[in-house]
């Protein structure tokens, strides 16, 4: 016996009606179906927008009526587990969800497993076969695995990338998409924006069924001190029940939703409390203040729900005072740790200063623990902002396998920036918090083109890691661990096949990993690659500085002076070249005042070239410290 799936298939609940999350699900679903079945003529789905769902004029898709899609909630289940079977004598399709999350992930699950939309189909453009119906036999299952990180999701920081980006003149379908997705690739969780720009987002992630959590400077979601008190510097214990205030009004505008909350305690301008009150001078006096404020904002969410999550983030002066045993949390806080914006679990760089300490989960701590990690960084240095990962996802497998490893499994926060140039690195990272290892094709499969049989006699397949020139070669790197790489080239394949076709899946795997030996380094370890930020603001801080008529060093690229690496011998070899006049430099670079500040305009036109390049300009060069670092730290 076997049931149809077609145009004409519904989506019901099982008595009651479906909850607002499971409906959301249930529209998506049926616009796939409406896609896949539907006439010839229908418009695409490139925009998230409902289809027409009439059937095919193809005599089979009358032969049998079409099975319904029946979703029923079934309590006895683990959380946000599901299962999809096919009831022949009932003539429909059901989906058993231990919860609302467990509804949701079924309903993606046919839509993927059965319909062809892939996780990521909406940012890379994939379809799809379109046909007259589906017919599933009455042992089809989809049965979904515990996941294998409890807290999951995205932090989506770039949404001024978004911002203005619009389906059908409407941002709220742009945002829906970017949760559809998220939900898709089995998260549970979202930051939905920095700071203040997440309040208007929480309703809709809400109403899709996420959780919410909230960025690292805006503790519980509440207002900023600045926002609120205009004009005042913050003061503890002074300001105690100003802060108090705010706190509650953010408690009391997300009651009742799923939330994992964050506790905190940060300064005007996101920096360090005592910026604003200098009179906390020492260690331990800093460690009691951030101490006192967390278990104030921890009090006040256990009574309004002594059962809700709650994370704080050890990053930058927090994770100095935890390991200097001076911040004191309550035993069942998830505690975040950072990596350092490209990839690895670290201390992250602050302009010249690369300590390179390790910010690993403890393996020995037996506490909740979880990483706040980076597809996507900004530091005005060499960060990828708007370009996949450089680093080898051979070392990135390898890295959140430690995580796992060491008992980072409680909540993964992924800075997911506008999510279109991440999808395979975001995809890769979904693998990990669902399965807790890389997943793809089998193992044992051949792996045409990557590391088995060429596509084709003269088709060269993807380098070795040992291939890769010695001027990339990592320190460390996992790329020649045993099973990493053919783990990765398994998923790579997958993804290619998924979203570019099989004819094509070699070739587009080959040009993903000639892409990652290509990135250069700014030093020696495995994830000091340079992104696309070294090309596009670098050279920029190498022209203000002489056209500002700076002759010393430039200090703040000492970073990329002392890493070692090729790239940075011949940066040094052009700016010593062009120091010395070895190059006609300057007539071309007086091109470039248009870059210049207006008043740094006029400081320099009145005086020739020759007159300029032994005249020191009053008018400092800009600093990449003095630019905004707009989602260089944690949520």
């Amino acid at each position: 016996m076997s049931v149809i799936i077609n145009a004409t298939t519904r989506i019901l609940a099982d008595g009651d009606r479906l909850s607002p999350a499971v409906a959301t699900a249930a529209d998506a679903v049926r616009r796939d179906i409406g896609y896949v079945f539907g006439p010839r003529d229908v418009g695409n789905v490139a925009d998230g927008s409902s289809v027409a769902t009439a059937a095919h004029d193809d005599p089979q898709s009358h032969d049998r009526p079409a099975a319904d899609i029946v979703v029923r909630v079934d309590g006895t289940m683990t959380a946000e587990r599901y299962r999809v079977t096919v009831d022949p004598s009932a003539d429909r399709v059901v989906v058993d969800g231990a919860d609302d999350l467990g509804c949701i992930y079924g309903l993606y699950a046919i839509s993927r497993d059965w319909l062809g939309f892939e996780d990521f189909w909406f940012w890379n453009d994939q379809r799809p076969a379109r046909r007259a119906r589906l017919e599933l036999s009455d042992d089809a299952t989809l049965v979904s695995s515990p996941a294998a990180v409890r807290y999951r999701g995205w932090f989506v920081n770039d949404e001024v990338l978004i911002a203005a980006w619009n389906i059908d003149n409407d941002n709220e379908r742009t945002w829906c998409m970017v949760f559809e997705t998220l939900l898709r690739a089995g998260g549970n969780l979202v930051i939905p924006g920095s700071g203040q720009n997440m309040a208007p987002h929480w309703d809709l992630a809400r109403g899709m069924g996420l959780y919410v959590n909230q960025h690292h400077a805006t503790p519980l979601g509440a207002r900023l001190f600045a926002e609120a008190y205009p004009g005042d510097r913050p003061r503890w214990p002074e300001d105690k029940p100003r802060y108090e205030a705010l706190w509650r009004d953010a408690i009391a505008r997300l009651h009742g939703a799923k939330v994992v909350w964050t506790l905190g305690l940060r300064g005007n301008c996101d920096g360090p409390f005592w910026v604003d009150d200098p009179r906390h001078a020492t260690d331990e006096d800093r460690g009691r203040v951030l101490s006192e404020a967390m278990r104030d904002e921890y009090r006040l969410i256990r009574e309004a729900d002594p059962h809700a999550p709650v994370s704080a983030y050890l990053y930058a002066e927090s994770l100095d005072l935890y390991r200097k045993g001076l911040l004191d949390l309550p035993d069942d806080v998830i505690k975040i740790w950072a990596d350092n914006g490209y990839g690895r679990m670290m201390v992250r760089r602050s302009g010249d200063w690369d300590p390179r300490t390790p910010a690993m989960p403890p393996a020995d701590d037996t506490g909740a623990n979880g990483i706040y990690y980076h597809a996507s960084f900004f530091d005005l240095q060499a960060a990828n902002h708007i370009t996949p990962m450089p680093e080898s996802p051979d070392d990135i497998a390898r890295e959140l396998d430690t995580v796992l490893e060491h008992g980072g499994d409680s909540l993964w926060v992924v800075n997911c920036s506008n999510v279109k140039p991440h999808t395979f690195a975001l995809d890769l990272i979904a693998r990990m918090w669902r399965d807790g290892q890389i997943g793809g094709i089998p193992a044992g499969s051949d792996i045409p083109g990557i590391s088995g049989a060429p596509v084709a006699p003269d088709a060269p397949a993807v380098p070795d890691a040992s291939d890769a020139p010695k001027t990339t070669a990592a320190a460390g790197s996992s790329s020649c661990k045993a099973g990493i790489r053919p783990a990765v080239d398994r998923l790579l394949l997958d993804y290619a096949r998924r979203y570019y076709g099989g004819e094509h899946a070699p070739a587009v795997a080959r040009l993903w990993r000639g892409y990652w030996d290509a990135a250069a380094s700014y030093g020696p370890e495995w994830d000091q690659k340079c992104g696309e930020q070294l090309f596009t603001y670098v050279p920029r801080m190498i022209a203000t500085h002489y056209l500002s008529g700076e002759r010393g060093s430039e200090n703040d690229l000492k970073w990329l002076h002392d890493g070692g690496s090729p790239i940075n011998s011949a940066l040094c070899s052009v700016c010593a070249t062009r120091r010395h006049g070895g190059t006609p430099y300057w007539p071309r670079a007086a091109n470039a005042r248009r870059w210049m500040p207006s008043s740094a305009r006029r400081s320099t036109a009145r005086r020739p070239i020759q007159q300029r390049t032994a005249t020191r300009s009053p008018v400092p060069s800009r600093k990449p410290s003095a630019r905004p670092t707009h989602g260089s730290s944690p949520p």
